[in-house]
């Protein structure tokens, strides 16, 4: 685990987690890519040898502001790509998330294979003044974007003046299938195109929208 530390000014990514394991208390900021990025395709060990419940992240209590200098990248804040079937849930509770170029924060096939036992949470985070890196759809300025990923719940998260939407749920075409996604108890305003956009809802199973205030 990296804990109570900083990584500033870095020409690539702030932290690169090819591995399983939790980022807390620490300051991830004004790198050229990304400020945390998870790629659970590469995780050390491999996914045979770790069990189901082992095939987690954990990002808390950190301060991530901007990252992703580049433009037209489609980076982000905070990236968290499952890489196929090998990341089974995430936890992003409590964290600073601002200033960010591209989107604060994307979750891309995360538990791709839809296994109700583990649940990805995105809690208590302050996510705003995302900018717009010209980047395609992951890089256009969302508080969260989301691709390819099930079993997930944004809840009480502070999501505010980012340049797109606050949330986008890419459920475009069969590939970008998303499940079982619950937007409880956010709060959003000033974001420029909206609260969320979410492609194909109706074709979206078990999608929960409700008490938010916008």
């Amino acid at each position: 685990s990296i804990r109570n530390s900083k990584s500033t000014h870095n020409t690539g990514d702030g932290i690169t987690l090819y591995s399983y394991g939790e980022i807390i208390n620490t300051e991830i900021s004004d790198n050229i890519e990304r400020g945390i990025h998870h790629y659970g395709r590469n995780s050390s060990p491999s996914n045979e040898d770790t069990e189901p419940d082992e095939r987690y992240v954990l990002i808390k209590n950190n301060k991530v502001y901007r990252n992703n200098l580049i433009d037209k990248k489609n980076y982000a804040g905070i990236e968290l790509n499952g890489g196929g079937d090998a990341t089974l849930h995430v936890e992003v509770i409590g964290n600073t998330i601002k200033s960010n170029w591209g989107s604060a924060m994307t979750v891309t096939s995360i538990n791709k294979i839809n296994d109700k036992n583990y649940k990805s949470i995105v809690k208590n985070n302050d996510i705003s003044d995302t900018k717009n890196n010209n980047g395609s759809t992951s890089g256009i300025g969302n508080g969260i974007y989301v691709r390819n990923s099930n079993v997930l719940s944004i809840d009480s998260n502070n999501i505010y003046d980012n340049e797109h939407y606050g949330i986008w749920l890419n459920n475009y075409e069969d590939k970008y299938k998303i499940d079982n996604i619950e937007i409880i108890n956010n709060t959003f305003y000033g974001n420029n195109e909206g609260a969320y956009h979410i492609e194909k809802e109706d074709d979206i199973d078990n999608l929960s929208i409700k008490d938010n205030i916008e």
